[in-house]
């Protein structure tokens, strides 16, 4: 960062007028504001923040983004889009979580999916996506538009992307 202002007997660290945090597990995080508590392990980033997890290939930006370090979890606040590489679009408009031990992200909201490579979208207010495993499922009312052939109207959603099995 550019400026950094250490507060309350060295425990916040606020870093203003942008810049990059980088985490010795492939986390990297860019926004204007961190704030960093140093007891809570808890870092605060705020406008046009994205979190790029460079060993999972998951890119998430929002304008604010909170980062637990030591349980490897990161949620955001707000109007939210995630990547996994570039097959693979979650757009919400109130928050997600990013849990990086299990490879888990949960979107809340008017959450929609976008699997580029399989032709597949995805709409439902509350969705997973379970990385390792490959495999999406709601736990709400739920649309499905695959191939613009297939469309599903139905409620708690699982798919499994690999053999497309529904």
């Amino acid at each position: 960062v550019t400026e950094l202002i250490v507060t309350d007997n060295g425990n916040i660290y606020t870093g203003i007028n942008g810049g990059t945090v980088k985490t010795e597990n492939g986390i990297e995080i860019t926004a204007e504001t961190f704030t960093y508590n140093k007891l809570t392990s808890l870092l605060e980033s705020k406008g046009n923040v994205i979190l790029y997890d460079k060993i999972k290939d998951i890119k998430i930006s929002s304008q604010k983004i909170f980062y637990l370090k030591n349980k490897e979890l990161a949620y955001t606040s707000g109007e939210s889009k995630a990547t996994s590489g570039k097959e693979i679009e979650i757009n919400s408009n109130e928050f997600f979580e990013y849990d990086k031990l299990n490879s888990i992200l949960h979107a809340k909201g008017n959450v929609t999916i976008i699997d580029r490579v399989k032709n597949l979208t995805v709409e439902s207010k509350e969705a997973y996506y379970f990385q390792k495993e490959d495999k999406f499922t709601t736990t709400s009312k739920t649309k499905a538009n695959i191939n613009n052939e297939y469309f599903v109207d139905t409620q708690d959603l699982v798919l499994l992307r690999k053999n497309m099995l529904l």
